[in-house]
């Protein structure tokens, strides 16, 4: 299952969410909730490729 959750308020705009699959975070991301559901998730995708990223460039580093 994926989840999304408010990991906190940073100020009055901006909040911290992480992204949950299986009860493993597996990112973060900052979003105002003024700009709404779409960007939201369109955001929380984008953190999530970034994240796998680093994880294969870091893998990749380490077995070179």
């Amino acid at each position: 299952m994926i989840v999304i959750k408010k990991a906190s308020q940073d100020d009055d705009v901006w909040a911290t969410y992480e992204v949950f699959h299986d009860e493993e975070c597996i990112s973060s991301f900052r979003h105002k909730r003024g700009d709404g559901l779409a960007l939201c998730l369109e955001k929380a995708a984008f953190a999530v490729e970034e994240e796998q990223l680093y994880i294969g460039k870091r893998l990749l580093l380490e077995n070179s």
